[in-house]
């Protein structure tokens, strides 16, 4: 069975330096809400992923990546379930749940994870991906409110593409 691993950059936010409480509660501005808006449409015309296939959507505890997703987990019926290690300045722990998503797809009647996370962790994931031998282009980007999303077969990547954010 094929499954899906998808790593979303959450949405545009605005600037970190003009919000005025902590950063962890800065919420998308407009633009990262026409983008989560759009997310679910998106995957389904770049790469036939359809809401039903998404059994799980993990996201960063911050406000941004939370409302990222959640018209995705609306519009699936799943809950949004926050994970710390997705948080930024948690590569290690980010990549733990990554590697555990990708053990898990296919094994279940919908065999796909959602990550939502940062600028600082999608790098470093997409680094890790490389090092297994995927392709990702010669240049991988990461905007916010892209899509990398990861095919696995038996618990093994085997193929990438990247989904470009909404204008």
């Amino acid at each position: 069975m094929t499954g899906w691993v998808l790593l979303i950059r959450h949405g545009s936010a605005g600037s970190r330096r003009k919000w005025q409480g902590p950063d962890a509660l800065r919420p998308l501005d407009k633009k990262g809400r026409r983008q989560a808006e759009s997310l679910s449409a998106a995957l389904q015309d770049s790469l036939g992923v359809s809401g039903g296939e998404i059994g799980r959507i993990l996201s960063s505890p911050y406000v941004r990546c939370v409302e990222t997703v959640e018209p995705l987990a609306h519009s699936i019926r799943v809950d949004v379930r926050k994970e710390a290690a997705l948080a930024e300045g948690h590569e290690d722990e980010a990549a733990e749940v990554f590697w555990s998503a990708v053990r898990r797809s296919g094994s279940s009647a919908a065999p796909s994870t959602a990550l939502c996370t940062h600028g600082d962790i999608v790098p470093f994931l997409l680094d890790l991906v490389a090092e297994e031998g995927v392709d990702l282009g010669p240049a991988p980007r990461y905007p916010k409110g892209s899509v990398w999303a990861f095919e696995v077969r038996e618990s093994a990547l085997v193929a990438a593409r990247y989904v470009a954010p909404p204008d």
